[in-house]
Order: C-alpha cells, then sequence, then structure tokens
C-alpha cells in the first residue's frame, strides 16, 4: 500500500514537539513497511512573508504528488490547511482514490472563506479520523459523514512515558505542579498563573513550585503576567524539550495541570503522557479532556477559566492522605493504558486499510 501524507504540521529541530504526532504516525506506517511519502511544513514560521512563500510550496508540492496519481490512498493531517491542494485540484480533476482526513481540533470547526472551499472535501472524505468521542459527536453533526473512526492521536507510547524511575509521591515539602502544552490564547496558562497568585496570597502555599514547558505566541504575555503578579520565585519556565525528554520532567511532578478552555480542545495528549508516569491530572471541564480525565478518581475536573476553582481543586489533591494519593496515581497509570500506541496504531492501520478494500472493491 502505497500513501500520501499531507500536513502544514511537523517537527522540526527549533520546534521539536511540533505536529509530533504527525511525525509517529509516520514512524508507524514505516514500521509496518507501507510505502510512504510525505508532504509538509516544517516547524513553525512567525515572518509572514516566509510563512506564505512556506505554504505556496507545500500547496505546489502537494498538487505535483496527487496528480502523480501513483497513491493508494490521500491521507491528509490538519484539514483547514492542508485540505486546500486537494479542494483545487477537485475543481478541475475528479480523485479516483480514497481521501482520509484527520482532524485534530480547530482545524475542521472555523468557518473562515478557506474552510467553506473544503467543506465539500471533508464532507466526502472516505473516512474522518477524530481524537475523541466528544469530537465524533462534532464533527458528525457539523458534516454529517458518517464515515468517522476514533483514533486518540497516535496514543502515548508506554515504553518512554512509563512511572518507572518515579518516587509517585514526593517526601519533600514542595508541592509540584506542571504545564506541557503551548503559550497560545485559549490553553489556560493565564488562568493557571492566576490560580498561582490565589494560592500564594490566599493560602499562603509558599512551597509550591510550577514547571512550565512550551512556547508559542504570547510567550511575552506570559513572563509579563508572571512579573505583574509577583510570582517569579514560584514560575520556572523552561521553554520547548523534545518529546523524548518530558517523562523525566512529568516524573518530577505531584499534579499536572490541563487549564485549556478552547472548545476546540479534541483530546489533550499531554494529560495522558502526565498520567502514564504516575501523574494525576487536574483539567478543565471541556472538549476532549473529560473523555479521560474522571473527577475523583484519576484527577478532578475544575470549571474553564475560572482560576479560584482551579485552585481549590489543587489544594483538595494537597489536602489527601498518601493512600487517597496513591489511588488516584494507580487509576491514572490504568487509564493511560487505554491509549497504548501499539494499539492505537495498530487499530488505525487495520482501518485504512479496510477503507482501502472497501473503495477499490
Amino acid at each position: 500500500m502505497r500513501i500520501l501524507v499531507l500536513s502544514n504540521m511537523y517537527p522540526s529541530k527549533r520546534y521539536p514537539n511540533y505536529g509530533v504526532f504527525v511525525k509517529n504516525f509516520v514512524e508507524k506506517l514505516l514500521d509496518e513497511n507501507i510505502n510512504i511519502n510525505i508532504v509538509c511544513i516544517k516547524g513553525r514560521e512567525n515572518i509572514k512573508i516566509k510563512k506564505i512563500c512556506k505554504y505556496f510550496i507545500f500547496i505546489f508540492k502537494s498538487i505535483f504528488c496527487i496528480l502523480r496519481n501513483n497513491y493508494d490512498v490521500i491521507y491528509i493531517h490538519y484539514a483547514e490547511h492542508s485540505v486546500f491542494p486537494l479542494a483545487l485540484i477537485k475543481v478541475f480533476y475528479k480523485i479516483k482514490k480514497p481521501i482520509i482526513i484527520n482532524a485534530h481540533g480547530d482545524d475542521v470547526l472555523s468557518n473562515s472563506r478557506v474552510s467553506k472551499m473544503v467543506y465539500s472535501t471533508i464532507q466526502s472524505a472516505s473516512l474522518i479520523v477524530v481524537p475523541s468521542k466528544y469530537f465524533y459527536n462534532i464533527v458528525l453533526k457539523k458534516y454529517s459523514n458518517p464515515n468517522i473512526f476514533i483514533s486518540p492521536s497516535g496514543g502515548i507510547n508506554l515504553k518512554i512515558f512509563n512511572s518507572k524511575n518515579s518516587n509517585l509521591i514526593s517526601n519533600d515539602n514542595i508541592i509540584k505542579l506542571g504545564y506541557v502544552s503551548r503559550i497560545d490564547h485559549g490553553k489556560g496558562w493565564d488562568v493557571l498563573l492566576k490560580a498561582i497568585h490565589v494560592l500564594v496570597t490566599k493560602y499562603n502555599m509558599i512551597n509550591i513550585k510550577l514547571t512550565v514547558i512550551g512556547c508559542g505566541n504570547e510567550e511575552k504575555d506570559f513572563l509579563n503576567m508572571i512579573d505583574n503578579l509577583k510570582i517569579n520565585k514560584y514560575v520556572y519556565f523552561l521553554g520547548v524539550k523534545k518529546q523524548n525528554d518530558l517523562p523525566e520532567h512529568y516524573r518530577n511532578m505531584d499534579i499536572f495541570v490541563f487549564p485549556s478552555y478552547r472548545a476546540g480542545e479534541s483530546l489533550g495528549l499531554a494529560g495522558l503522557e502526565a498520567m502514564a508516569c504516575g501523574v494525576p491530572v487536574i483539567g478543565s471541564k471541556i472538549g476532549g479532556i473529560e473523555t479521560y480525565l474522571i473527577d475523583n478518581y484519576n484527577g478532578f475536573l475544575f470549571e474553564p477559566g475560572d482560576y479560584n476553582d482551579l485552585a481549590l481543586k489543587i489544594v483538595k489533591f494537597i489536602k489527601l492522605d498518601n493512600i487517597q494519593k496513591k489511588i488516584l496515581i494507580k487509576n491514572s497509570i490504568n487509564t493511560s493504558k487505554m491509549y497504548d500506541n501499539e494499539i492505537v496504531n495498530k487499530k488505525l492501520i487495520h482501518k485504512i486499510k479496510n477503507t482501502c478494500e472497501n473503495f477499490y472493491g
């Protein structure tokens, strides 16, 4: 089987986690001896003219590869931008091969002009892959395409993300919180910083440490808020870390915080990575997070955007005794096992092959 993969997101040396699940997906296909050709945009580009140039090259290469017509299936990640070359071709040329679209979140929720142009392409796709049951319902309602398959963004590599060499329950008096995500609008970094301020000023918790891993468009605002709230000595900003380096950081956390308030938060893989490393999660009661984070079972849920509620849930966790914390940790690890990437990817590859067989008869 020969697959053409199109994606406007792919890791680079500077941005090693940018679209890393696309890279992991491609590597799993290669492990199965599937013939792959990938057209992608590596890393992020903040200079507008360079970004435009990258997209023109991406569109041109995508069109060229599609018209070569020597692939059994076209697999598209990030629909809104990556489907565009296909939508252009379909105006003039009928594509006689299965098209699989992997939706990740906001890429299929936008109402922009580009989205309207590619709507029919998504509507007529042979298969739409979504990360969670939550997003399954959203996509089904918007596109009325029943050919939807749930596959949680490549799953978790349990050989890397696990609780080995972890103390699980810290013996020191420092309460270690963690955030691993982009520092962008809607990701909730601002909610988390305000919650830290509440913990310090209202609850007099001066023994807390927040480790932040990531980068983004609002990095300057992030640093300014730390200064304005006077919480500098409680926040440790580490910037971007490679995926293989993340487990060590997760294992040093007592609690992982997932404060996103975006409706397009289709899964939240970082929360599952933390659970696999034996770290309970406190997350927003929104989107795909609720599909694996069960209140009082493997962590706690809080109202999206409510930093006071987040602070309360952190206090609630801190007040648990060691037996209660061990139960949360055990349940977190067990939850992550349901997202084992070996199982997840085998199911997805089987579905891709099945889709091709049904298309070609």
